[in-house]
């Protein structure tokens, strides 16, 4: 929250070293709610904290490198991927802590090598993601994920681009949740069930009552060698098992067993996926440097 206090008067604060304005700024902008980038309020108040020009622009900064920030990945037909960095895209450089609000891709096709060489480069969920490895300062990263589908998660989307940041920046702090709120929500409301409303053993007619995220963050994470050793032992063919049915085995549960059983529903298999995402790793980046190779040959081919 901003905290209150006297008219700054610039000519002074000008007089300190930038090293202790920074201090003074972020002792200033202190704001304890993650600031959504769409649609950023804070940024509005700086000038009128800081009347000056280089005072303001430092602030600007200091909030950057100070505050979390959302951002939001789904897809609005309306805003462009420029627009989801918000009014001052250049200072999304000095972010450190951000959270990500998406929701489950539907891309079902279950060879990495054929997704990568088609959809890959082009594709605008894949852009989405890919538009976070230009975080050069990202310490932290939260991604809210809603399911949107039963069954296994879609991890084609995003996975190697969570592999690649953590390879770029080993010490950054990845948190993956998930909520089935959404979906839920919609089974919830259905009109379907008003027919079975007054012998339903629940009231369909009640309020859904929101699970909100989990913490699934151990499914997306790299796989360990016990991980890939069950896999070699008895998952050869990389077939992942159906998975469960949320709306089936979630709708009738509150909200706490819902996020206890989360990852259950999310992932039939969680050691498969992992050792699964980690070999979509590996032909991303055969991808992106046969890619890579093909643009330089033919500037090559061009310079001739």
């Amino acid at each position: 929250m901003l905290r209150p206090h006297p008219p700054i008067q610039p000519s002074l604060l000008l007089r300190l070293p930038r090293e202790i304005r920074d201090i003074i700024y972020s002792s200033c902008l202190n704001f304890p709610q993650p600031i959504p980038l769409l649609n950023p309020q804070a940024p509005a108040l700086i000038p009128h904290l800081f009347p000056h020009p280089t005072l303001a622009a430092e602030a600007l900064e200091a909030l950057y490198k100070t505050s979390t920030f959302i951002l939001s990945l789904r897809l609005y037909p309306s805003l462009n991927l420029l627009n989801r960095w918000g009014p001052y895209p250049h200072l999304t450089q000095h972010i450190r802590h951000l959270i990500v609000d998406c929701i489950e891709g539907s891309s079902s096709i279950p060879d990495f090598a054929t997704y990568e060489e088609t959809y890959g480069a082009s594709s605008i969920e894949r852009r989405l993601w890919t538009s976070l490895l230009a975080l050069p300062r990202l310490e932290s990263l939260a991604v809210n994920m809603q399911k949107a589908h039963d069954g296994c998660l879609f991890t084609l989307d995003f996975a190697p681009v969570l592999f690649h940041l953590r390879a770029l920046r080993p010490g950054l702090s990845i948190r993956f949740s998930i909520s089935f709120d959404e979906m839920l929500q919609r089974a919830w409301d259905d009109p379907y069930w008003q027919t079975f409303h007054a012998s339903s053993v629940r009231c369909y007619s009640a309020p859904y009552q929101k699970m909100g995220y989990a913490d699934v963050s151990c499914l997306v994470a790299p796989p360990s060698e016990e991980d890939r050793r069950y896999v070699q032992m008895y998952l050869g063919d990389r077939k992942m098992p159906r998975g469960r049915s949320a709306r089936q085995g979630l709708l009738d549960e509150g909200p706490a067993q819902r996020r206890a059983l989360a990852g259950c529903y999310a992932v039939r298999d969680p050691p498969l996926l992992r050792v699964l995402m980690a070999e979509h790793y590996e032909v991303y980046m055969r991808c992106a440097e046969a890619r890579k190779t093909g643009r330089e040959g033919l500037v090559e081919q061009l310079g001739r």
